[in-house]
């Protein structure tokens, strides 16, 4: 089964969204060496030639997080990561601690969206997949290749230091949030 691969911003426009099949499927974020550089140099756990045999690649881009549409329809699943808050979306809540440095809710939010105009998304759909069979395949995707964005479930011989360093930098970037919003 082959994917459609699309520069993530071209999904900021609705009419593009719409394009896409109304099914069920999963989908990968890709990034170029600089964005992916710019990740690992955040979470500090590893350099980029210590991983890059680990992680997946294809013409120069490298796979950072896969997930899937399973409850909704998958242009509405990358619509939530594009377009919507950072509440919508776990990729939006990882990027948030790795791509910004700001306390304002709404230049976070700029900052992210920044950073994934420079990714791109390869969505894959079916005609028919159970719920079931959805989360087993994003599980073995997760297991497969090193994704250090995912968290839940990744369980790759490498993840542990990223899946770790990760949730501390989101749990500080929510209380950074949280005492902008409440400053007394």
């Amino acid at each position: 089964m082959n994917g459609k691969m699309i520069e993530a911003k071209c999904l900021r426009e609705k009419a593009t969204i719409k394009e896409i099949e109304k099914k069920r499927g999963y989908y990968k974020w890709w990034a170029d060496k600089n964005a992916l550089e710019v990740l690992l140099n955040k979470l500090g756990v590893a350099g980029f030639d210590d991983v890059k045999s680990d992680i997946e690649s294809e013409d120069g881009l490298y796979c950072i997080y896969v997930g899937i549409a399973c409850k909704e329809v998958i242009g509405k699943r990358l619509n939530h990561h594009i377009n919507h808050k950072m509440r919508n979306s776990t990729l939006r809540r990882s990027l948030s601690c790795l791509v910004s440095q700001k306390q304002n809710l709404a230049e976070i939010e700029q900052d992210i969206n920044n950073f994934i105009d420079k990714l791109n998304v390869e969505y894959f759909v079916f005609d028919s997949i159970s719920e079931k069979d959805l989360h087993k395949l994003e599980r073995s995707l997760i297991q497969d290749k090193l994704r250090i964005l995912n968290i839940s479930e990744n369980e790759h011989k490498k993840a542990g230091p990223f899946v770790d360093e990760l949730k501390r930098l989101r749990k500080e970037m929510k209380a950074k949030i949280k005492s902008a919003k409440n400053p007394n």
